[in-house]
């Protein structure tokens, strides 16, 4: 049988029951209204979704419309209070008094902030500080006509203020697997009143063409750098001029740990003698071209505050035959030696960016023959120490700057010793935003082929200086000078340069550039006094 039709007996406290008693009862309990609505309400804490939404409408708006079974009962205003009573101003006339066919603003502004306090989404918290400046004179019926669309268009994720780009003419480079490529080329016309930068050189029209490459590589740990250039020469009108100068150099940084890193270095130089040369051929035509090849190999390690670097290096020249104004030519094969050095540097970081450090080395330099043409061994051994300071701070400041001495002791004994004080600097300064100022300087050995003569000790620098005017203009301007001091005798050489120029970019692939030159050669011994003054125009084209 149903288990509805089985008769139900209940038992309370040991009474019975029957069903009408038990459902008066439980009508009766059910019925009971709570104590307080104000306070269960505040004590339930959520509120529902729909019923803030019908606090939300004006009263007419929900009296317009039958109640269906399921609808939620709106939420009491604070107007009616706790005991339904309308809320009264302590003094009459504060506020417009609310009646049930026109709602006053601040009726309306009161129940939409108490809706907004207990907003139980997001959407509905953004909506408070607006329904908190509601102006007094506005009712909830003009609030929602005036409310904008809720579905706005959302912006583009690619959208945003556009960034100025730092260098605007800046080279954009190519991109060849994962090195970046960047070249350059440049056409112009020179006037030198010295075609050959010689004592006799004379006046002439010259042409003039560059060419420069640079890869620089995108690796995440290593670095790579391949730098080419370029330059020819060639008279148009005037005194006669055909020269090459060019060079190579290819640079490796390996960061084998995190205190342990590797470099290696190659590289090519070809060029003219320069008539300031030290050894001077008398009756040639043209100077004789020089080859250069050089190589390093270094390891630096930190351990602590301490730096250790150890660097071997190669370098070896080689000179072309002289031709003479005979038409006959001069070996310079004698002069021919191969220079290998070995280094070794200590430093001691005293902060970040301060690190004074001493340095040695010893090496020696091998000439091809035993003897020159004029029977002595010029093959000897090179020393020198120095001492100096390493610094780094950014891209406002760095570099380095070392003194101490150089001495270098031939095979022959006939032959003196060529030694003297020493000298480097490779320093980057920034004085402000656009500026850069750049000093380099070294000291180095030369030997000749002089009979009786040992060498000399040449000392060299320049100063360099590049101001972006404006994004499309930029201003460069150069001072340097070189001294020789020939060791068995008190003659010497003085040399200057100077130089400015300017380049305009019309866009970022070309631009106008103009240079003026002037170099002064000053010597003791007779007839080797030379000047050159040059105004240079071209075309510069770079990607």
């Amino acid at each position: 049988m149903a288990f509805w039709r089985q008769p139900a007996i209940f038992a309370w406290r040991g009474k019975r029951l029957r069903p009408p008693l038990l459902a008066v009862a439980v009508m009766a309990i059910a019925c009971r209204p709570p104590a307080s609505y104000g306070q269960d309400l505040r004590l339930r804490g959520t509120v529902d979704m729909a019923a803030v939404t019908g606090s939300l409408l004006p009263n007419e708006t929900l009296a317009g419309r039958a109640s269906a079974p399921g609808d939620p009962q709106p939420l009491p205003s604070t107007q009616s209070g706790i005991a339904g009573q309308r809320y009264q101003p302590a003094s009459p006339g504060a506020v417009t008094e609310e009646t049930e066919d026109a709602p006053s603003a601040f009726a309306d502004r009161q129940r939409l902030t108490l809706s907004a306090d207990n907003a139980a989404s997001t959407q509905e918290a953004e909506m408070a500080p607006a329904l908190r400046a509601w102006p007094d004179d506005i009712t909830a019926d003009e609030l929602v006509l005036r409310t904008g669309p809720e579905n706005l268009r959302t912006p583009a994720i690619s959208g945003g203020p556009l960034q100025s780009d730092d260098d605007p003419y800046a080279p954009l480079g190519l991109r060849l697997g994962s090195f970046d490529v960047y070249g350059a080329f440049d056409q112009g016309t020179m006037w030198t009143s010295n075609v050959s930068s010689s004592p006799d050189g004379g006046e002439g029209v010259v042409s003039e063409t560059a060419l420069r490459l640079t890869a620089v590589s995108d690796w995440s740990r290593h670095a790579a750098r391949l730098e080419a250039q370029g330059q020819l020469r060639e008279s148009i009108s005037g005194a006669p001029l055909s020269e090459f100068r060019g060079d190579v150099r290819a640079a490796l940084e390996l960061d084998l740990a995190s205190d342990l890193g590797a470099r290696a270095v190659l590289g090519y130089a070809v060029r003219p003698e320069s008539a300031a040369s030290p050894v001077e051929i008398a009756g040639t035509v043209s100077q004789p071209t020089t080859h250069t090849f050089s190589g390093e190999i270094g390891l630096e390690k930190r351990a602590g505050r301490y730096r250790f670097d150890v660097a071997g290096s190669v370098e070896r020249e080689v000179y072309s035959d002289a031709e003479l104004s005979t038409g006959a030519t001069v070996s310079q094969e004698d002069r021919n030696y191969t220079l290998a050095l070995l280094a070794l540097r200590t430093g001691y970081e005293v902060s970040p960016t301060l690190v004074p450090f001493v340095e040695a080395e010893i090496g020696r330099r091998f000439y091809d023959q035993a003897t020159d043409a004029s029977g002595y061994a010029r093959s000897g051994d090179q020393f020198g120490f120095a001492a100096g300071l390493e610094w780094d701070r950014g891209e406002k400041l760095r570099g380095e700057l070392s003194a101490g001495w150089v001495e270098e002791r031939f095979d022959d004994e006939r032959l003196q010793p060529i030694s003297g004080p020493s000298v480097s600097a490779a320093v980057d300064w920034s004085p402000e935003r656009g500026t850069t100022v750049r000093l380099t300087g070294e000291t180095i050995v030369e030997g000749t082929t002089t009979p009786g003569e040992s060498g000399s000790i040449q000392y060299s620098g320049l100063v360099e200086a590049r101001r972006q005017v404006r994004a499309n203009l930029i201003a460069e301007a150069g001072l340097g000078a070189a001294w020789r001091d020939y060791s068995d005798s008190s003659d010497h050489d003085l040399q200057w340069l100077a130089r400015i120029g300017s380049t305009w970019w019309m866009n970022r692939y070309a631009g106008l550039e103009g240079r003026l030159e002037h170099e002064r050669f000053t010597s003791t011994q007779p007839g080797r006094d030379y000047e050159v003054s040059s105004v240079y125009l071209g075309l510069k084209l770079q990607r």
